[in-house]
This record gives structure tokens, sequence and C-alpha cells, in this order.
């Protein structure tokens, strides 16, 4: 079941690609409405919002085993997937929205450096997903606002024409494999 889902959503972000990300793109670029509010939501995709403070809770409950894996848990998950998505960023190096605003370019330079070409993934997304996927095991009884939290800053991303969706659905994808993953191998005796 896993892999039809983890299938499913490699397949919505490459239709996204082909089919949806310009004109969303420009819907938003001609619609501004909506980008103070939005200027404040992308603050917390920042990775060191997740990094200090699980880094900080790791150094000061080292002797409180549950609460320091969980610390390390968070950090590890935003810290790997930031350097994933950074890679990633290199090897697909696609043109921002704004890129296709100003010189018509859209797609991908591959194997490209420099703002204008690290549109894929989304890197304030995955820090967003892997940050609050991670957060919804440690308190599961909240994970619907940590969800609805990192959808709301994947989305600010597509509003400020920072990102495509589909730079935001595979930043939401990576983020949350990430964490998944983590959780795993640091929880898998303890919770199955």
């Amino acid at each position: 079941m896993r892999y039809l889902v983890l299938f499913l959503a490699i397949l919505t972000i490459i239709v996204s690609i082909f089919f949806f990300d310009k004109d969303i793109a420009i819907f938003f670029e001609k619609n501004r409405d909506l980008r103070d509010f939005f200027e404040i939501v992308t603050f917390f995709g920042r990775a060191e919002l997740y990094l200090i403070p699980s880094l900080l809770v790791y150094l000061i409950y080292r002797k409180k085993e549950l609460i320091k894996r969980y610390a390390f848990f968070v950090f590890s998950s935003v810290a790997l997937s930031g350097v994933v998505v950074n890679i990633l960023k290199i090897i697909f190096a696609r043109y921002r929205p704004k890129m296709l605003f100003s010189e018509n370019l859209y797609g991908f330079s591959w194997f490209d450096v420099g703002y204008n070409v690290a549109s894929f993934p989304s890197g304030h997304t995955t820090i967003a997903f892997a940050a609050m996927v991670s957060l919804s095991f440690v308190w599961p009884k909240f994970r619907y606002i940590f969800l609805s939290l990192a959808t709301l800053i994947g989305f600010s991303r597509i509003v400020l024409d920072a990102h495509y969706l589909s730079d935001v659905l595979a930043g939401a994808l990576l983020g949350s494999i990430t964490s998944y993953i983590i959780y795993k191998k640091l929880f898998r005796n303890n919770h199955g």
C-alpha cells in the first residue's frame, strides 16, 4: 500500500509539472492580494526554527531518554531532509516561477547552481513537512494541526511565486518520507 501511495504521489507531481504548474503560477502572479499574510506564514518554513529548539531540548533533557530521543528525531528529520533537498535542487536545477515571468524560462537546467534554478523541490515545504510530520509522531493528538500548518507553509511558497505546485508537492513528500524513515529507525522497537 505504501508503494502505491508513493507511486501516486510521484505521478501527481509529474502531472502537475506538465499540466498545472504554469497556470497556477500565473494565477498567483496576477492575484497578489494574499501576499502580506503569506510572507508571514512562509517564515515558518525555515530550518533553524526547528533545529535550534530541538537541539536545545536534546541538550537540556539529555538524562531523560524519551525526551532526548524525540528531540533527536525532530532535529535529524529536519537536518537530513534539508541536506537531501539541497542536493536535489542542484540535480534538478529547475527554474523558479519568476524566471517564467521575466525570461519565459520553464523547466530544468540539470546540475546547475543558483537561486534562480533552485525551485525543485521546495526547501521551505520540505523543512515544514519534516518538522510537522515528526512533531505529529511526538504528539499524535495534534497531528491535524501540525499537518495543516505544514500545508499552509507549502501553499505560501506557491502564493509568493517562489515555487510551482509540483515543487511544493515534492517537498511535502520528501519531508514526510524522511521523517517516517527516521521514526521507524529510532522507534521501531517501541512503536512497531
